[in-house]
Formats: structure tokens, C-alpha cells, sequence
């Protein structure tokens, strides 16, 4: 089975506080809109303290067009993606040779080439590596990727062959990036610009998987093993979460259907991966649970019977850094796996549009 062995968020270059965040809003908000205050107390109760962005405030509010929103969002992810890949080949014997897989998880933007491939030119990766780039995935993204990604090691580290070149690589490296900030829009005062511009902050976070018995670790990290993994796609209609495209950019879409969809079909899906794989909820001691919102968070831990404290580390990633998207499961798993002791076993949840869910049983 493949382990991560470890996980490293890249610092970005602003920090923006709640009171900041929320002055700034009640500024820019219609004094004549019918549910200006009904959407600042939303914007109140979001539970995000503060959150990274690629931009200071007052660009974040300015917008621009959709040619300055992407040039930005391919320099940004490139710039702050090899810093983060930089980090993580720092923290252990990761020689970039070692590497035969890059995946690339974003869904905030669009650039083609992807960041990947200036990873390899930056950073010495093999030409002949695998590159991966995951986008439309939403927050599953980041799960998706680590299903594949372990997927992706255990059967390299399975194939028959010679251990030479890039056939003695055994490494991937997941590096994930979103930057919603870029997305916000000062023309649209629906609902769902509003709480979004509150409740979604920017991160980019890289990780590294290897087989079982890979050199190397981060440093106070204990690496799981990713033991099993399951995707589920709810069969209904599409337009409850994600991004509609708009001469203008992307624009969020947000449905407050999205909780009671969580409480009714998560235990299911749950349930019958842990069923598979022989283990009971009682065992699972460490949820890395997708930061979406405190809702979503509350809705989850009801579909699973579990108390607030299981929860424990996505509210303090949502506070923190707020909703991240695909790089959420990243930052808990961060958190969880510098607590974790050996024996202990997780449960990984990543929830995107579609609806989907992507778990991963993981164990120390």
C-alpha cells in the first residue's frame, strides 16, 4: 500500500482578516439591496477567522477581466507550485529522479500548459514523467488525486521490470492549488458571491507518496498507509455546486440544498467502503473531514452519528484558512498526521459538485 509521506502548505503572500474582510464588504454592498443584511449576518457566521490569498484586499475587490483573471491565476499557481514542490523535495532524501508521477489538482482557474510542466523545468524532474493535471473536480479534487496518486505508487512499486531510470522512480508528487480570490466578482451581489467571497481563501499545498518501506518522511510526520478508497457520484442534477463560466470568469455556484445532501447519503456511501474493508466507524480515530462550512461540517458529522469533536481539526482549517477546495483535505491531513500514533486509523472525506464524494481509509 502506498503511504503519504508528507504533506507541506506553501505560505502565500497575504493574510485577511474577518473584521477586515467584513468591513470591506458592508462598503461594497448595495445599500438598497432588499437582503444586504440578512447576507452580512451570514457573512458573519461563516466560522472563517481568516484566510491566505494571492492578492491584498483591495485588488481582490477591484476584479478585473477574465484575460488578467488567468494570467494571473498561471502565474501565481507556477510561482507559489514551486516553492511548495521545492519544500517538499527539501524535507527528505526526494531527489527529483525519484518522481515518475506528477498530479496537479486546481479547479479555480485554467492555464494550459499547467503548472507541471514547469515543475519539471524548475525543478529537475525527469522529462519522461507522468504528469496528471486534475481539474472540475471541485473540493474532491484533493481526494480524488490522493486516491490516484496511491493508486498510481502501489502499482509501480507491484510492476515487474528493471529498476532503472525511470523505472527506479518510485515517488508522486501531488501539488494542489486553488486561488477562489481571483474569482470574485464586484458586478454579481447574489447570494452565493457574497458568502462565498467570506467563506473560500486560497492555498497550495504539495504532498508526497511512496510505497510501503520508501526512504524518507517529513519531518515529525508519521506517513499512513492509504488502505482503500471509494468515489461516489449522486445521481441527480447538475447545478448545486461549482462554477458557471461567464464571459467574466468564473462564477461560484453555492446551493443550500448541498447540507442535506451530505446528512442523507454520506453515512451510505461511508458505510459500505468501511464494510469492504472489514473496518467498523468505531475504529475510524482520526476525520479528515473537507472543510466546506460549519453546515456542511455539522451535516457530515450528523450523516455519521459522530460528536462536534470529531471535527475538531476541519473547523480549525476552515478557521484558519477557510474553505480551500481541493487543497482542504491536504491542510486537516497535515494537522491529523502530526498527532497520529501508530495503529491509528482515519477516514478521509472529500466532498465536490457533481455531487460526488471521495473517501480513503488511511492507516498508521
Amino acid at each position: 500500500m502506498a503511504r503519504v509521506l508528507g504533506v507541506f502548505p506553501q505560505d502565500l503572500p497575504y493574510r485577511i482578516e474577518e473584521p477586515e474582510a467584513l468591513g470591506a464588504l458592508r462598503r461594497w454592498l448595495p445599500a438598497h439591496l432588499p437582503e444586504r443584511e440578512k447576507l452580512l449576518r451570514a457573512c458573519a457566521h461563516t466560522g472563517v477567522a481568516r484566510r491566505g490569498s494571492v492578492l491584498p484586499l483591495a485588488d481582490v475587490l477591484r476584479g478585473s477581466d477574465f484575460t488578467e483573471r488567468s494570467r494571473r491565476y498561471a502565474e501565481a499557481t507556477v510561482e507559489l507550485g514551486v516553492a511548495a514542490a521545492s519544500s517538499a523535495l527539501a524535507a527528505g532524501p526526494w531527489r527529483p529522479e525519484r518522481f515518475h508521477t506528477l498530479l496537479t489538482v486546481s479547479c479555480t482557474g485554467v492555464a494550459i500548459p499547467p503548472a507541471d510542466v514547469s515543475l519539471v523545468e524548475r525543478l529537475g524532474f525527469p522529462a519522461e514523467v507522468r504528469r496528471m493535471p486534475f481539474t472540475e473536480l471541485g473540493c474532491a479534487g484533493g481526494a480524488s488525486a490522493l486516491a490516484v496518486a496511491a493508486e498510481v505508487v502501489d502499482a509501480r512499486a507491484r510492476a515487474p521490470g528493471p529498476r532503472t531510470g525511470l523505472g527506479a522512480a518510485d515517488l508522486a508528487l501531488v501539488l494542489a492549488a486553488e486561488l477562489p480570490s481571483l474569482n470574485f466578482q464586484p458586478g454579481d451581489c447574489s447570494a452565493g458571491n457574497v458568502i462565498s467571497s467570506m467563506l473560500f481563501g486560497d492555498a497550495v499545498v504539495a504532498a508526497v507518496l511512496g510505497p510501503d518501506g520508501a526512504a524518507g518522511a517529513a519531518p515529525g510526520w508519521r506517513p499512513p498507509k492509504v488502505a482503500a478508497t471509494r468515489s461516489h457520484v449522486l445521481p441527480r442534477p447538475q447545478g448545486l455546486l461549482g462554477y458557471e463560466l461567464k464571459s467574466t470568469g468564473f462564477h461560484i455556484v453555492l446551493s443550500p440544498e448541498v447540507p442535506g445532501l451530505v446528512r442523507g447519503t454520506l453515512g451510505g456511501v461511508v458505510d459500505a467502503l468501511l464494510g469492504d474493508a472489514g473496518w467498523s466507524l468505531g475504529e475510524i480515530r482520526h476525520w479528515v473531514l473537507h472543510p466546506a462550512g460549519r453546515k456542511v461540517l455539522q451535516a457530515a458529522l450528523e450523516a455519521l452519528g459522530l460528536p462536534g469533536g470529531a471535527a475538531t481539526a476541519s473547523m480549525d482549517v476552515l478557521r484558519e484558512h477557510g474553505n480551500t477546495s481541493s487543497t482542504g483535505v491536504w491542510l486537516v491531513l497535515e494537522r491529523v498526521g502530526r498527532t497520529a500514533r501508530e495503529g491509528d486509523r482515519g477516514l478521509l472525506v472529500g466532498l465536490g459538485p457533481g455531487f460526488s464524494t471521495e473517501l480513503a481509509l488511511l492507516q498508521w
